[in-house]
Order: structure tokens, then C-alpha cells, then sequence
């Protein structure tokens, strides 16, 4: 096998070399003849220089066989993998037509639904690249890959994860270059533009979103010369919104493109699935038809699901936040307030009936029978006869009078207002209305006329 220089010809396992199409930083592409089934395919390889370093050819086809695992008609197949001394190699299937970089570059920007009809396959088939545990961590323009789908329409494709960055689903370590900066400055989400180690979920979702933004003003949202100042940039300046940068952008579209690429990763969308969903209303019918089952109801859980957050990537246990626990406490969190919300209608409830029943126990009475009534809960005579010695006329028992004390215990019963039977007495029949005037004998006591 080859280590140095590729050239036609060249045999890499059962793959004839045909020419080369590409190139990137960490591997080139070349056309090959797969001399089995005869059919060709896209064989990828690692430059000489990085399989030289420990690990490198190790962690490629680490990645490539996880990137295998990728079952989505939006993201490139990997068909194969092999080594042979140091050189490592991932064969792929073969696409003909033109990356979206090259489309920006001839047609200037898209109007948003045209930039969504490209870019929503592409958000779908990373959502499916998380749910296999695969962060891409270099998604660009050049990285979307557009041939022709049924019907002649636009097909695009995700490609190179030659940089992703693997959860392994066992529990090993996570396979992923530690040397020097991963991915392209002007798509790099600021965590992952501070250390490659912070990149995450999260920092896909930025870089699709950077990728819209360019697509809708034809212009990436950061544009300065060096590298030094664009890092500086996508970590301190300001952020133009794209309607100030192109016309006819709809409503609310800024404020999608603007969470996705907001700074801190956990003020984002919840995951990449959740970002497409909230672009729907912006795509045409069509569009909206195709993706709306596959973005909204599709598995939340993206990979072994992490939060994201700064200063942490996700390998960070601290982060791991799975989609159904978040489900579950928000619906314990709706139960606990509805509890609380009908004690406290209850409560309510009860400090008013207790309100009613203090008011109908405080309630003034209208005559000392209702009074007599209420304190001991028989019906008694208003006004009782009694002799004053030495008067000899009987006279009234005013309420100042005091009550000789019952000799056993009563109850007091609420009062009604329902009709009380009066116990006739002598002087019941001579009892004076509450006008009369009355006399008053010697003795001070309220003399019966």
C-alpha cells in the first residue's frame, strides 16, 4: 500500500485509484474503482504528515466506523474502512454535482426558502449523525454537498467527518484529535474556537446557523481579515441581524437564526431537531410537508443527550441532561402547580366559609328571646316575671340581670333564623315594647304600668 504520494493506479485494499477530486486538511479524496463489485466509490485518505501522528490513523477509522453507523439519505455512506502499515483509508460512496460553497459562490445568496430547501435535509441528517453519538465539528458551506435527487431536485448530502468528534455508545473514551484547532474559523461556535475539547452538539447547531446566515445575506455574519481577529470577533462582536444585511427577510426569522448562534450554548435551541422544527414556518409548503413529521416528532434524544453549557464539552458528565427527564420534571413541575393552585382556592374557600360563620355567630340578635335562644339553644321567655319585696308588683329581668348559672353544661347551637316558640309566662302578656317608658320603683328595678 502507498504511504507517500498518491498516484492513478494506486491499490488500497480492493480499491483501484482513478484520479483525485479533493482535498482537505486532514485527507484527500480520490475517485476509485472498488475491483470486487465494479462500481466506484470515493475513497478518502489520510495526509502522510497526520497519519504520522500517535494515534491519528487510529482515530480515523474509529471515526469513520462510527460515522458507518449513520443511517440517513442526507448524510454521505461510509461503505468501508482499512489500514496497511501507516496508512489509513474510508471508502464512500461517490456523488456528482457541486458543494453548496461553490452554489454560493456562483449565485451570490438564496432567498430564505431556497436556503431552507437546501439546508433543512442537511439540519436532518446531522440530527441523525447526533443521534449515532457523532459530533461533525467542521460544518461549512464546502461540507454540503449538492447532487440530484428524484425528480432532478436538489439533494444535498453532509460529508467529511474526517474531524468529528465520536461518544463511544460502550463507555470508552471519546476518539478525537487534541492537537491544534478542529474545524474552520469562520463556522466555529465560540466554545469551540476557545478549546476543540468544548465542542459539542451545541456547536453544530452555530455552525448550521452561521451557514444559513450566509446563505440568506451572502455574506458570513463575521467578516475580518485573520484568523486572530474572526476569533476575536465570534467572541465579542456585536451580531447584525440578517435583515439588516439582505432584503426580504420574514418576520421572526432573525431571532431563529440568532438563538442557534447565540454565544453561550445553553441560551440556544435544545438540540439541532429542535432548530429545523422552528425554521418550518419560513420553508415552502413543500418543504414544510416533507421535514415536519421528521423534526417534530422525531427522537429529541440526540446521542448520549448532554447540555450543553460554557467551558464544557460533552464529554463532562455534569452536563448530561437526557430529553425525558426534562420532559418528566416539566410535567412533575406543571402537577405541583396545579396542586398549589387549588390549595389555594381551597384555602380560600375555607378562610371564607369561616369568614361567614364568624359573621353569623357575631351577628347582632334582634330581641332577648333570639339572644337566650342562641346562648343556650332552647327557645326561653324574653322577659320573666319576679317579685320585688316589698313592692309587691312583679317586675322585669332586664339582660343586665345576671342568670342563675345552668347547673349542667349546654351547647351553643348556631342560630337560624327560622321562627323560635315563645314559652308563655304572666308577664309575657304585659311585656312593653322596646318605645314604652317605663317607671322606675325605689328599689331602681323597672316598674310594670
Amino acid at each position: 500500500m502507498p504511504v507517500g504520494r498518491v498516484e492513478a493506479d494506486d491499490v488500497y485494499g480492493p480499491y483501484r485509484v482513478v484520479r483525485q477530486i479533493g482535498s482537505g486538511g486532514m485527507a484527500s479524496i480520490f475517485e476509485a474503482l472498488d475491483t470486487r463489485l465494479g462500481h466506484r466509490v470515493a475513497l478518502k485518505r489520510l495526509h502522510p504528515h497526520i497519519a504520522e501522528r500517535p494515534g491519528a490513523a487510529e482515530r480515523f477509522l474509529r471515526e469513520g466506523r462510527a460515522a458507518a453507523r449513520i443511517r440517513h439519505p442526507h448524510v454521505v455512506q461510509v461503505l468501508a474502512s482499512g489500514a496497511e502499515d501507516a496508512s489509513a483509508y474510508l471508502a464512500m460512496e461517490l456523488l456528482e454535482g457541486s458543494d453548496l460553497g461553490a452554489l454560493l459562490t456562483r449565485e451570490g445568496r438564496f432567498g430564505v426558502e431556497g436556503a431552507l430547501e437546501l439546508l433543512l435535509p442537511a439540519i436532518a441528517g446531522v440530527a441523525a449523525a447526533h443521534a449515532a453519538g457523532v459530533v461533525h465539528r467542521d460544518l461549512k458551506p464546502s461540507n454540503i454537498f449538492v447532487s440530484h435527487g428524484p425528480g432532478g431536485r436538489p439533494w444535498p448530502k453532509v460529508v467529511d467527518f474526517g474531524v468529528s468528534k465520536v461518544l463511544e455508545q460502550d463507555g470508552g473514551a471519546p476518539a478525537t484529535a487534541t492537537d491544534g484547532v478542529v474545524g474552520t474559523a469562520a463556522y466555529m461556535a465560540p466554545e469551540q474556537a476557545r478549546s476543540v475539547r468544548d465542542a459539542s452538539f451545541q456547536s453544530d447547531q452555530y455552525s448550521l446557523a452561521v451557514v444559513l446566515y450566509q446563505c440568506v445575506t451572502g455574506k458570513p455574519p463575521f467578516a475580518t481579515t485573520g484568523v486572530y481577529d474572526l476569533m476575536v470577533a465570534i467572541m465579542t462582536a456585536p451580531l447584525v441581524p440578517p435583515s439588516q444585511q439582505a432584503e426580504g427577510i420574514p418576520d421572526g426569522f432573525d431571532e431563529v437564526v440568532l438563538r442557534a448562534m447565540s454565544r453561550n450554548p445553553r441560551d440556544r435551541f435544545p438540540s439541532v431537531r429542535a432548530f429545523g422544527a422552528a425554521l418550518l414556518c419560513f420553508a415552502r409548503e413543500r418543504d414544510r410537508l416533507t421535514w415536519s413529521a421528521e423534526l417534530h416528532d422525531g427522537p429529541e434524544a440526540e446521542g448520549p443527550k448532554r447540555a450543553a453549557g460554557p467551558a464544557r464539552g460533552v464529554d463532562d458528565p455534569a452536563t448530561m441532561a437526557p430529553t425525558a427527564r426534562d420532559t418528566q420534571s416539566a410535567s412533575r413541575q406543571q402537577r405541583r402547580i396545579v396542586r398549589r393552585v387549588l390549595g389555594a382556592l381551597l384555602a380560600g374557600v375555607a378562610v371564607a366559609g369561616s369568614a361567614f360563620s364568624w359573621h353569623a355567630w357575631h351577628t347582632p340578635l334582634t330581641s332577648p328571646t333570639d339572644a337566650a335562644t342562641h346562648a343556650t339553644g332552647e327557645p326561653t321567655a324574653a322577659v320573666s316575671a319576679a317579685i320585688v319585696p316589698g313592692a309587691g308588683q312583679p317586675v322585669l329581668a332586664t339582660a343586665s340581670s345576671p342568670t342563675p348559672p345552668s347547673p349542667t353544661p349546654t351547647v351553643a347551637r348556631p342560630w337560624t333564623a327560622r321562627p323560635q316558640p315563645r314559652v308563655p309566662t304572666a308577664a309575657s302578656a304585659s311585656t312593653p315594647s322596646p318605645s314604652a317608658s317605663l317607671r322606675i320603683g325605689d328599689n331602681g328595678a323597672p316598674i310594670l304600668p
